[in-house]
């Protein structure tokens, strides 16, 4: 009985990983939910140290998740970052320029900033986003 009951547990562990590794049925928006998900749980890893996001106008929430971060240019060229508040150019309540900073060191970056729901980073150069690990006290 307990060698039928290991088969039968073995094949369900089989057959459950060829329908995770089938990816071809499921749609362009539920591979971007899935994929979405899978970004999450990793940087919530305590084994996820930096990534590096390329230049360009990103929104938190759906493109980088809310959080505490370092950030550092990565390049020797440096980096100019622009964090608003709900949009590009929103002078209004919650809207405004949070933060507008040059990075110029790869070694010192730029301390701790909070990215939030709705806030809007535009990155002059691609700059690597690292967390902060709270002090623990």
């Amino acid at each position: 009985m307990k060698k039928i009951c290991a088969l039968l547990l073995a094949l369900l562990m089989i057959q459950g990983a060829a329908l995770a590794a089938d990816l071809s049925g499921m749609s362009f928006d539920e591979l971007l939910a899935l994929r979405d998900q899978v970004q999450r749980e990793l940087i919530s890893r305590p084994e996820w140290k930096a990534v590096t996001v390329p230049a360009g106008t990103w929104y938190v929430g759906p493109e980088i998740p809310e959080g505490l971060y370092s950030l550092y240019p990565s390049t020797q060229r440096g980096a100019t970052v622009h964090l608003w508040g709900k949009a590009k150019d929103d002078f209004k309540t919650d809207g405004g320029l949070i933060l507008s900073v040059y990075l110029h060191d790869q070694e010192e970056g730029y301390g701790k900033v909070e990215l939030k729901e709705g806030n809007v980073l535009i990155l002059g150069g691609p700059v690597v986003l690292s967390p902060v690990q709270p002090l623990g006290f």
